[in-house]
């Protein structure tokens, strides 16, 4: 069977039109013009028509830096000073401090030197039993003719002194050349002298009520 012409020409596919051919404007890019693109126009003024901008000047060091004044809006925005901090006194050095000397250490060096003069006193008198108050009830003195053994006690130290006195090693001189607090003690440092000989002592001086009294003594 013949198709007819109608059928024929339905099957046969035709081709779609032709778009127009639009003339390129100047300057638009062409597959075939890679090589004379031009850079794309920036759209900034001119540098010849615009006046030019100094630069913001910096400082030459951090601490010349200052902030700018606040405006009005920080400063409502600024947190509020509380009267504590307002009334707050500046600190004070410590060089600014008085300087409060302790009550149990003042002028501890003329208490012993008071006992002292009140030891030599006694003893060049011959008066054991006033000499032997100058000392704690707890004292212990360790003197370099008992081979090292301590003479513990009040009634022991008041006998060896009045040994020394019927000895007749009067008059007795005794030196204090350093005292210092240690706790609740004070160290002496010092000298002694008499028609026996001489010597270096140390002393240890605890409070006992509301005077100062010998705690431990040893000399050479």
């Amino acid at each position: 069977a013949q198709s007819s012409p109608a059928r024929a020409q339905a099957a046969t596919p035709q081709a779609p039109a032709l778009l127009p051919t639009l003339p390129t404007p100047a300057g638009a890019f062409s597959p075939g013009a890679a090589a004379s693109v031009q850079p794309f126009p920036i759209p900034f003024p001119s540098t010849s028509s615009s006046p030019a901008v100094a630069p913001h000047p910096r400082p030459a060091s951090p601490s010349s830096w200052r902030a700018s004044p606040a405006t009005p809006q920080q400063q409502q925005l600024a947190r509020p000073t509380t009267p504590s901090m307002a009334t707050a006194s500046p600190a004070r050095s410590p060089s600014a401090l008085p300087d409060i000397p302790s009550p149990m250490f003042s002028h501890i060096e003329d208490a012993v030197a008071v006992s002292n003069e009140c030891f030599e006193a006694y003893f060049n008198e011959g008066n054991g039993l006033a000499l032997s108050q100058l000392y704690c009830d707890d004292a212990e003195l360790y003197p370099p003719s008992v081979g090292g053994q301590s003479t513990v006690g009040i009634p022991a130290i008041r006998e060896f002194w009045e040994l020394g006195m019927e000895s007749g090693l009067a008059p007795m001189q005794r030196t204090s050349e350093e005292v210092f607090p240690a706790g609740p003690y004070l160290i002496e440092r010092g000298r002694y002298a008499h028609t026996g000989g001489c010597g270096a002592m140390i002393v240890v001086w605890k409070k006992q009520g509301r005077e100062w009294k010998i705690f431990r003594e040893i000399f050479n």
